[in-house]
């Protein structure tokens, strides 16, 4: 079967004991929300990926034209984060697409100067 734990034990040097919750990594895609949304004039964009794969973030206006190209390229298993200036752009709703292997998603971030 399979072994899992979500608290263990720690001590001290000592030797005092105390309960600490284990944080485990996701087995699969995990695209975080853009933060801080709303945002002037930086978002971070974070994602989590399990495994080696090809990865697209892109910033599209809402008529669809491609903005900023945040990262195109291949990516080992791991936490990533991007930063997106808009300080360049004008204020309003932009779409950020995210490709990572066969997995798309899009969401929506506010640029308020």
């Amino acid at each position: 079967g399979d072994l899992s734990a979500d608290t263990g034990i720690a001590s001290d040097w000592m030797g005092r004991q105390s309960p600490v919750a284990i944080n485990t990594l996701p087995g699969r895609i995990c695209v975080n929300e853009a933060y801080p949304n709303p945002f002037n004039p930086e978002t971070k964009l974070s994602v989590f990926i399990p495994d080696e794969v090809q990865v697209s973030i892109n910033i599209y206006s809402l008529t669809g034209a491609l903005v900023e190209q945040i990262h195109r390229g291949q990516l080992v298993a791991g936490e990533y984060q991007f930063t997106w200036n808009g300080s360049r752009y004008a204020s309003g709703t932009y779409l950020v697409n995210y490709v990572i292997g066969r997995h798309t998603e899009s969401q929506k971030i506010i640029l308020m100067k």
